[in-house]
């Protein structure tokens, strides 16, 4: 029970949304034998024109900007100075969901590679932030929907299969269809931390721990002074037995959370229990 109040404390009710229902088959597969899953796409009820609208009643943006909002006004090519300022403008005064509006915007107008990551990367930002479970499922479609064009454009673009993955392992019916972007992101990057991360926390759900091992030591071993992966791999192998390994990194979990009093005294608890 301890240790579950501090992993959720850690990692908070997002990264767990991704930690269920998973079957061991999936994960078991060398990651070559793996085939593609088709592109999938996801629906909301929540539109881009309801939530900017009631964003800019609030914000009282410049009409310049909520003119960009909106779908009357033509947008050209020669027009991407014009945007390019725009989006400048919303994050220098944080304005984060118009920018990310507005990026997707110039995305579907030129068409490129770079303005579909950059739309995908801020929109997937938004969504881990969102609360709200209505509006995060929206975000999340439509990074999964940008995510698509990128992979279109390059079927091998490792951010477009990253961000297909966190996506899609954010909802439960489509957490299945992230395992083979992710497989498919550590084959290109074998120190990708989203992505090792994720796999990490499905190893464990589906108890495959030698793998959730292989993959939070690689992480502890890329940023030493996470909490967190020294948590993660401390809990694992604790779960294997191995009270020594566990003792030393739920140590160094500890010397790493001195600002934080109440985990302090969880973590102090588990060690003398351990012991």
């Amino acid at each position: 029970m301890q240790n579950k109040k501090i992993l959720a404390a850690l990692i908070g009710a997002a990264c767990l949304l991704i930690v269920f229902v998973l079957s061991k088959k999936h994960l078991n597969k060398d990651s070559q034998l793996i085939e593609p899953v088709a592109q999938v796409t996801m629906h909301s009820e929540v539109s881009w024109e309801d939530i900017l609208g009631h964003f800019n009643e609030e914000a009282q943006l410049p009409n310049t900007i909520a003119m960009l909002l909106g779908d009357s006004m033509q947008l050209e090519i020669k027009d991407t100075g014009y945007i390019n300022t725009s989006i400048e403008f919303c994050y220098k005064n944080q304005y984060f969901l118009p920018a990310a509006f507005i990026q997707l915007k110039k995305a579907r107008l030129v068409k490129d590679l770079t303005s579909w990551i950059k739309a995908t990367e801020s929109i997937h930002t938004l969504g881990m932030m969102e609360q709200d479970t209505s509006l995060r499922s929206f975000m999340m479609a439509q990074v999964i929907s940008s995510s698509n064009e990128i992979l279109g454009l390059d079927a091998e673009n490792m951010k477009g299969h990253l961000y297909q993955a966190l996506a899609l392992a954010d909802k439960r019916e489509t957490m299945m269809n992230a395992v083979p972007h992710l497989l498919s992101v550590v084959r290109t990057d074998e120190n990708n931390i989203p992505a090792l991360y994720t796999l990490g926390l499905l190893s464990i759900e589906s108890g495959q721990l030698d793998k959730a091992l292989q993959r939070f030591e690689k992480l502890v071993s890329l940023q030493p002074s996470n909490p967190e992966y020294h948590l993660r791999l401390a809990s694992v192998y604790e779960q294997t037995g191995n009270k020594s390994d566990a003792l030393k990194h739920y140590e160094r979990c500890l010397a790493l959370t001195t600002d934080n009093p109440a985990m302090q005294e969880e973590l102090k608890q588990i060690i003398t229990n351990l012991k």
